[in-house]
């Protein structure tokens, strides 16, 4: 499986596919403690913008959207 996972990774090229990557963006964020604990519409756009404009979060997301799961 690790061999598979690093043939995909070299293979997939999220420039070729933005509107998967920003629904995953998306998912990640109304999924995560620091939305869903905010309270306001405000406080979740402000939250949400954060976490777009977050490089590492940005490369979690992408590293945890194509990842190759089993089972």
């Amino acid at each position: 499986m690790k061999d598979f996972q690093a043939k995909w990774d070299s293979l997939w090229n999220w420039d070729a596919y933005p509107d998967i990557l920003e629904g995953n963006i998306e998912k990640y964020i109304t999924d995560g403690e620091p939305y869903r604990r905010a309270k306001t519409p405000e406080a979740k756009d402000s939250v949400a913008r954060a976490m777009r404009n977050d490089p590492a979060f940005i490369d979690s997301v992408k590293r945890l959207a194509k990842t190759i799961e089993v089972g």
